[in-house]
């Protein structure tokens, strides 16, 4: 009851109060979906969207996705904003991939910018990756290829980093600190 087919051609919009404003083969089957353009996207679950693009598939409560083709969230209230072959798994809560290609995410609250191959386990809740061809190893790290901190022109690069260990965790390449030095676990 209550779907909305603006236009374009093979549309479907059998969901109370679901909306498709144009494109070809869109499908809104649920309460509240919308499809807004695009070819073949689907909104699957009550409150989701797609945007626009091709093959993109809303599989989950309160999801999103902008643009892209061949992306799917299935975790709930999460989103991908465009790119290609991105996932949000299901049973993810809160999870966001901003682009690129071939990404997953399967953790809570956790996001990948872009980038492409990258994959957050499920077990490694807010985490986030940005750069490419990255998988993550532990829960609340943002996981980067590399990282380069620049101050405002006028002023100097400040990084802080609190509560590092006060003796070598033997860990190779974390940083600890001895008295006022700052050292490299080797």
């Amino acid at each position: 009851g209550n779907a909305t087919i603006a236009g374009g051609t093979k549309n479907t919009g059998s969901g109370q109060c679901s909306f498709i404003g144009g494109g070809e083969l869109n499908y809104a089957s649920t309460q509240y979906a919308a499809v807004v353009a695009g070819c073949r996207n689907f909104a699957l679950s009550p409150n989701s969207a797609v945007v626009g693009g091709e093959s993109n598939s809303a599989c989950a409560n309160h999801t999103f996705i902008g643009s892209g083709r061949l992306n799917t969230v299935c975790g709930w209230t999460g989103g991908i904003t465009s790119g290609a072959c991105n996932c949000i798994s299901s049973a993810v809560n809160y999870a966001i991939i901003g682009g690129g290609v071939r990404n997953t995410g399967s953790a809570h609250c956790s996001g990948i910018l872009g980038g492409a191959n990258n994959y957050i386990s499920g077990s490694h809740n807010d985490s986030f990756i940005i750069g490419s061809n990255i998988t993550s190893s532990a829960a609340c790290t943002t996981f980067v290829n590399n990282f380069k901190a620049q101050g405002p022109s006028a002023g100097t690069t400040v990084v802080i980093l609190e509560n590092l260990p006060s003796s070598d965790p033997g860990v190779p390449g974390q940083l600890y600190r001895s008295g006022g030095d700052l050292k490299i676990s080797i």
